[in-house]
C-alpha cells in the first residue's frame, strides 16, 4: 500500500497559532524597548540637572561677596521702638555711653600695596590662650590708621567722636604710647570714609582702601588732653569709620589702646531728641 502525505490547507489552525505567536512577540519587543528607553531618558534628564546644578554653585563660589550696606540689609534688633517712642515729651535722658572701636588697621604711603598687620594681643589662662581687646593707634607723615565704629543702642543716636590722651603714660595700660612727645600735640586730621559695610581688616592697602568723603576737621593729641568733633548723628546699626592722618609734616603718635577704656579714640553717645543733623 502506498501512503501519501496529505496537503494541509491554508485554514490549518496549528498554522494560525504559530502566525499568531509570530505576531504577538514584537509587540512584547516593542514594549520591553519603551521601558528601557524611558528609564535612560530618566537617567540622562537627571545627570543633565546634576550637572547644571554643580556648574551654578561653582559659579556662586567663584563670585566674590559683595559688601551690603549696614542700614538696608542688616535686620535690627530694635522693633518698633519709633512708635513706642513717639511721644517725646515723655523720653527719658540717659547717661553718655562708650563705644570703642571694632576695627583698627594702619596703611603706608611707602608701602602702597602692603597690608601693615601686627600681632594679637593674648593672655595666656589655664584654658589656652584669649584674646584680648587691643587697638592700634598710629599717625604719621607716611602712616594712616582707618578706625571703624559700629552703633548698637537705640535712642542713643548723637555722637560725639573723642581722642583723649591720658595725664599719665608711665604704668598706664590703658594706653600704651613710649615714644609719646610730652612737649608738644600731634594736629591730627579727621576724615569721613565712604565704608558702609564691615571693613576686611586683612586686605586693605594704602591702594585698597576707601576712599575719603567729608573732611571733619582736626583733634590734638597731647598729655592730659580730650579733643572731641561733636553733634553727629549716629544712627543705631550703621558702621561709621575714619581715617586718621596727620595734618603737619612732623605731627605723630603711636599707641595702642587696650582694656576697654575710656582712652584714645572712642565715640560718646547720647540721647537723641532731634535727627535734623546732615549725615556725615
Amino acid at each position: 500500500m502506498h501512503y501519501s502525505a496529505l496537503q494541509q490547507s491554508d485554514d490549518d489552525p496549528m498554522q494560525h497559532s504559530d502566525a499568531l505567536e509570530s505576531k504577538q512577540i514584537p509587540f512584547f519587543m516593542r514594549a520591553l524597548l519603551l521601558i528601557v528607553g524611558f528609564c535612560i531618558a530618566v537617567d540622562v534628564s537627571l545627570a543633565m540637572y546634576a550637572g547644571a546644578l554643580y556648574l551654578q554653585s561653582s559659579q556662586w563660589l567663584s563670585l566674590e561677596p559683595l559688601p551690603s550696606p549696614i542700614a538696608t540689609l542688616e535686620r535690627s534688633t530694635y522693633i518698633r521702638f519709633d512708635e513706642l517712642y513717639a511721644n517725646r515729651s515723655r523720653s527719658i535722658v540717659y547717661d553718655p555711653i562708650i563705644n570703642l572701636p571694632r576695627v583698627s588697621v594702619q596703611t603706608s604711603s611707602r608701602q602702597q600695596e602692603k597690608s601693615i598687620h601686627y600681632p594679637d594681643e593674648t593672655l595666656i589662662t589655664d584654658n589656652g590662650l584669649v584674646p584680648v581687646y587691643s587697638m592700634k593707634l598710629q599717625v604719621s607723615s607716611e602712616i594712616s590708621t582707618i578706625i571703624q565704629f559700629r552703633t548698637i543702642d537705640y535712642g542713643m543716636e548723637n555722637c560725639s567722636l573723642v581722642l583723649t590722651v591720658p595725664m599719665t603714660l608711665t604704668g598706664n595700660s590703658s594706653f600704651e604710647a613710649p615714644d609719646f612727645d610730652k612737649q608738644k600735640a600731634s594736629q591730627i586730621h579727621i576724615w569721613a570714609v565712604s565704608q558702609l559695610s564691615k571693613l576686611d581688616s586683612q586686605n586693605i592697602t594704602w591702594n585698597t582702601k576707601p576712599p575719603l568723603r567729608t573732611f571733619l576737621g582736626q583733634l590734638d593729641a597731647r598729655m592730659g588732653f580730650t579733643a572731641t568733633i561733636s553733634n553727629f548723628p549716629c544712627k543705631s546699626g550703621a558702621y561709621f569709620t575714619f581715617e586718621l592722618s596727620c595734618a603737619t609734616v612732623d605731627c605723630g603718635i603711636d599707641a595702642t589702646m587696650k582694656n576697654k577704656d575710656a582712652v584714645g579714640m572712642f565715640i560718646t553717645h547720647y540721647t537723641a531728641y532731634q535727627h535734623s543733623y546732615e549725615n556725615i
